[in-house]
């Protein structure tokens, strides 16, 4: 992870962050550019996220 932080197991939560780069967002999607999260799981449920080129959050999927 580039020093991200990519898991963590914090009082009955198992979490685990993704950072690809397109994230499945799509030819204009930027996810997991410039350090973006594109993906949060949570014991299962997973959340993803889509950003702008000016790294604004445009949609998330999931258990937000």
């Amino acid at each position: 992870g580039a020093g991200r932080l990519v898991e963590a197991h914090v009082a009955g939560h198992d979490l685990a962050y993704g950072f690809d780069p397109s994230g499945g967002c799509g030819v204009l999607g930027t996810a997991g550019a410039n350090t973006n999260r594109s993906s949060k799981t949570d014991n299962g449920d997973t959340t993803t996220y889509c950003y702008d080129n000016a790294d604004r959050l445009t949609s998330s999927t999931g258990e937000c």
